[in-house]
């Protein structure tokens, strides 16, 4: 092949790059981003009016945050770790509260996108027989905002607020959005695969891969 027909190769090969490129739609996004939200601050964090927080709970008619076991040893992992109860006035102390119990524990924001697929499914499973217990640990939010979308999205499962995002480091979750992991009844931790759980059905076979995992 000439120095001629090289060079006339390498133009074509070029513009066919240039124009996938020029193909390429503008607002594809990775399938990493459609399905969990990178762990940030949210902008609005920070303390709510108390009388708007009154109004936005009675609103939102969450159940009430869980109280300790008679008896259940603390959660080794969350020991120290007390938060205010999204739903009602009151501060929870996790490591004793959820001892003695397995609980589903759902990480999520409403700045997270793909959590407003994840909480019905979670409200839905929460309400079938023999679910285990749901907490929600909301991440950086404004109690109000919060509280407005799990109000608009029909979830009466309790949440506690985590403005500092202690809990997911402490219970070894990745650092996005949603995440959940199972506590179970003797203190140990199980994660559960980062996914969107969309449907109760997905919610439920988590659960039980997780109650199922060797200690």
């Amino acid at each position: 092949m000439t120095r001629a027909e090289i060079r006339a190769t390498l133009v074509v090969v070029v513009l066919a790059v240039v124009g996938v490129i020029a193909l390429w739609p503008r607002d594809a996004a990775p399938p990493a981003a459609e399905s969990s939200s990178v762990l940030q601050p949210a902008p609005d964090a920070g303390p709510d009016d108390p009388g708007a927080l009154a109004d936005a709970r009675a609103a939102a008619e969450l159940e009430p945050c869980p109280a300790p076991v008679p008896g259940a040893a603390p959660v080794g992992a969350l020991a120290g770790v007390t938060l205010d109860c999204l739903g009602a006035p009151g501060r929870v102390d996790l490591a004793t509260a959820l001892g003695g119990r397995d609980t589903l524990v759902n990480l999520w924001a409403s700045w997270c996108g793909p959590c407003r697929d994840e909480i019905p499914a979670l409200q839905a499973y929460a309400e079938q027989p023999g679910a285990v217990a749901v907490l929600g640990v909301d991440a950086a939010d404004r109690a109000t905002t919060a509280l407005a979308l799990v109000e608009s999205l029909g979830a009466r499962y309790p949440s506690v607020s985590d403005p500092d995002q202690v809990v997911g480091p402490k219970l070894g979750a990745p650092p996005i959005l949603p995440a959940s992991v199972l506590v179970r009844a003797d203190g140990s931790v199980v994660d559960i695969p980062p996914q969107v759980l969309r449907t109760p059905e997905q919610v439920r076979a988590a659960v039980d891969a997780a109650r199922g995992a060797a200690r």
